[in-house]
């Protein structure tokens, strides 16, 4: 990666948000926060456009020029042709909808697009929990459950751009299966999105989930065996798969730190048979509701020099 000054814009179901990411003379990249609005998710998908384009250029006014842009979406995008796909949290007709190019044309800069569980996962492994490791699989445990994987300091996207949706392997094959958001039955997300533990667990939100097991409430604590043993699957084939340096866990319901940490990792371990268990290792991710908009900058400053 070159020096320079690169924008990242983490869209999101509710906020937006925008940091710089600037690497003097190839020093140490330093992030700046360039704070967070309200989504105009009531506009529909030209209407976001239309904001992301508003905040390129007021950004560019008040803090001077960048070497381009990093642009992440809350679901399926094409990296290649800069379009989404399906964006459950934002209404509109998303699918095919253009949105780097025509966000490129208007700034006259160039436009990279990247899912946020994937600019996550580059900012962690980057400037974040894993910094310095060579293969690293990251989990974002919230309303869905996302995931992207790094290898040797790259992202790694594989033939289309989709590798790393560890929520969406199949792992629930009875006829109770649930129907994902993504279309198929028996994902992984189905039965660990904050919304499946927490109804398990007959609670409001994910915090009164562990409020209650942490008391002894016995139904909360079963739910949160079934969220431990089913995530524990999922990482468990993402290690045999991998082999990652280590895992890193984000998101509201890893905002619950060790005691789901110390769970899950010994399930993961319990799991694996063909490799040293104490190889596993889960780290927290460090660097908060900024991660999407950092990976969103590293990912324009990777494609801009690729490029």
């Amino acid at each position: 990666m070159t020096p320079g000054r690169y924008l990242g814009i983490d869209v999101g179901g509710t906020n937006t948000k925008c940091v710089a990411l600037t690497s003097p003379d190839g020093a140490e990249p330093r992030v700046v926060d360039l704070g967070s609005v309200p989504t105009a998710a009531d506009t529909g998908p030209g209407g976001v456009r239309d904001q992301v384009i508003g905040l390129i250029r007021r950004h560019r006014q008040e803090t001077g020029p960048f070497d381009g842009v990093g642009l992440t979406m809350p679901g399926t995008v094409n990296t290649g042709a800069g379009t989404t796909g399906v964006i459950p949290n934002i209404a509109g007709d998303w699918d095919g909808f253009a949105m780097a190019g025509p966000v490129a044309d208007a700034v006259g800069l160039g436009v990279w697009l990247i899912n946020d569980a994937r600019a996550f996962a580059l900012a962690e492994a980057t400037v974040g929990a894993a910094r310095g490791l060579t293969t690293v699989v990251c989990l974002t445990l919230g309303t869905g459950v996302g995931g992207g994987v790094v290898v040797g300091g790259r992202l790694h996207g594989g033939h289309t751009g989709m590798a790393g949706e560890i929520g969406h392997q199949t792992v629930d094959l009875s006829p109770r299966a649930l129907r994902c958001g993504c279309g198929n039955l028996g994902c992984l997300e189905t039965l660990t999105q904050a919304a499946a533990l927490c109804r398990r667990a007959g609670q409001p939100d994910v915090r009164a989930v562990f409020q209650a097991a942490a008391a002894g409430e016995a139904r909360a604590v079963e739910a949160l065996r079934v969220e431990v043993e089913y995530l524990a699957i999922g990482m468990a084939n993402a290690y045999l798969l991998l082999c990652p340096d280590a895992f890193v866990i984000g998101g509201g319901i890893a905002l619950a730190g060790e005691a789901l940490r110390q769970p899950l990792l010994a399930a993961v371990r319990r799991r694996m048979t063909l490799d040293a268990p104490e190889a596993i290792e889960i780290r927290f991710a460090e660097l908060g509701p900024a991660a999407g908009a950092i990976g969103a900058a590293l990912w324009s400053q990777a494609r801009s020099t690729a490029d």
